[in-house]
């Protein structure tokens, strides 16, 4: 979170260079290293033992999620193009491609 606010405010400032990128996914790749393992053995001393194996699985399924998620949703705005582009493209044809109408094209 603290990473992509860093990233954003370099970003608007237009100050973001490849190198405080590198810096800032070292830095969020060396705290996940601790974060992770740290947050697994919390889960595992929280929970009843009987639902451990449905913890780990909903760690598992949310981490995956974020893994899917993150490239689709910062390509968001290709998509939206992408659709844009694709809504124009039918319209021209339902109305410019209609039977009767001579494409010169």
């Amino acid at each position: 979170m603290l990473g992509s606010l860093a990233v954003l405010v370099f970003l608007c400032m237009g100050r973001l260079t490849v190198i405080q990128i590198y810096i800032i996914n070292a830095v969020i790749g060396v705290t996940n290293a601790f974060q992770q393992p740290a947050s697994a053995v919390a889960a595992g001393r929280f929970v009843p033992k009987e639902k451990n194996s449905n913890v780990s699985g909903m760690n598992a399924f949310s981490n995956n999620l974020i893994v899917v998620f993150a490239p689709m949703l910062a390509d968001w705005q290709g998509c939206w193009e992408q659709l844009w582009e694709t809504a124009q493209e039918a319209v021209w044809r339902l109305c410019f491609c209609a039977p009767g109408y001579v494409d010169l094209r």
